[in-house]
């Protein structure tokens, strides 16, 4: 069945990152922990999440950490898909793409 919603949770005893909990249409509950803050929310791109912004109109069920909540990472990859897809990282050079993208996360390209 799959997720309608998900929302963060706490951490598990003894560590510091926070759990996702999402839920079926029954109220059934499936926790993710550990591993990358991508992995536990399917969103491979962190993309930012707003109640009304780009990830909510691209399938986002919830938020975690800031970053947008998918219900699977198919979903989480094609809205990464359609962010680069946009004007605005349309018109981008390619050594201009990891600051704008990357405000957020500090990765190392």
């Amino acid at each position: 069945m799959p997720f309608i919603t998900a929302k963060e949770g706490p951490p598990n005893v003894g560590s510091k990152i926070y759990t996702v909990q999402y839920f079926d249409e029954n109220g059934n509950m499936v926790i993710r922990s550990d591993g990358s803050k991508a992995w536990r929310n399917n969103n491979p791109g962190n993309i930012v999440y707003n109640s009304r912004g780009f990830a909510v109109r691209h399938g986002a069920i919830g938020s975690a950490g800031g970053m947008a909540i998918f219900p699977d990472e198919s979903t989480g990859r094609q809205a990464l898909i359609a962010l680069l897809k946009t004007a605005d990282y349309q018109k981008l050079s390619v050594s201009d793409l990891p600051e704008k993208y990357d405000k957020h996360n500090a990765t190392e390209y």
